[in-house]
Formats: C-alpha cells, structure tokens, sequence
C-alpha cells in the first residue's frame, strides 16, 4: 500500500469525521445513527472519487483507499453510540468527584435520583428502533431487528440476558 493510498482512505474518514463534528455543534439531529451513516458512508464517496480522478488512481488504489475509510468508519460508527452515552460508571466517577468520600449508601441514593432510561428511550424513539402504541412502547421491525442482532451476537459470545 503506498502511501498516498493510505493518505486518500484516512483523508476520507477525516472528512466524514469533520463534517459529523460541524454539523452536531451547529444542530444535534434527533436521529443520529441514520445521520451517521450518511456522512461516514455516503459523503467521503466524493473525496474519493475527486482523488481518483485528480490524482489519477487505478481502481485497485481506489479500492484499497474505500476499504481503509470503510473500515475506519464503521469502527466509528460502532463506538459512537459509546463514546456519547451516558454511561453508569462514568456518571459515578463524576459524582465521586465532586463529591469525595461519600458513602455507598449516598451514592446508592445519588444514583437512583438519576434516571438513566429516559434518555435512552427518548433517543431509541427519535432513531425508529422504539415507537409508542396506544401509550405503550413497541418494537418496529427496525427495532426488532436491532434486538435480534444483540441478541444472537451475545449468544454467540455465551453471554445470558443480565449479563456481559
């Protein structure tokens, strides 16, 4: 792999990486993971087609650039979801912080104040993996499809429900 190979697939990724960073500071869309997929998937196609055809790449070249942007992208694609959660651990680390030598009871009471889940189901349903019916929370076939695939990704890694 030559170099400038290399430079077009990271220069792919670093543009879709940019774009994704401007565009949530300017307007954070409500369904992210269908935004995500068009600018880490859809927009570097046009950097690469503007560096084949400018710098004259073979389709091989071409082709080792898309691999190394795609694999980069759906790595990113796939921590995001991570990287911007609320997670339980990294909420207790902060309240440790602030407020050092707490007992387990009052982070057991600080924590429970806090409600991990509706942040999580509100974003579930702006994604269409969750819908409301008749007052009551349903999966879509995306939905289903979502749980299906943790499901079976879990049991192949032997995991039972509640644990991981």
């Amino acid at each position: 792999m030559t170099a400038f190979i290399l430079f077009t697939g990271l220069l792919c990724f670093v543009f879709a990486l940019m774009t994704h960073i401007v565009i949530w500071r300017i307007w954070a869309p409500k369904k992210q993971l269908f935004w995500l997929f068009g600018i880490f998937l859809c927009m570097p196609l046009f950097v690469l087609i503007t560096c084949a055809n400018g710098f004259q790449l073979s389709l091989l070249d071409s082709l080792a650039a898309a691999l190394l942007w795609l694999a980069m992208a759906v790595a990113y694609i796939q921590t995001y979801p991570a990287l911007k959660e609320d997670i339980p651990s990294f909420r207790l680390l902060l309240l440790l912080e602030k407020h050092p030598g707490m007992s387990k009871e009052d982070i057991i009471t600080a924590m429970k104040q806090d409600n991990l889940f509706s942040a999580k189901l509100d974003e579930l349903k702006n994604d269409i993996f969750l819908v409301k019916k008749k007052g009551r929370l349903e999966l879509p076939p995306a939905g289903r499809k979502l749980a299906d695939l943790f499901y079976y990704y879990r049991k192949i890694l032997g995991l039972k429900p509640g644990e991981g």
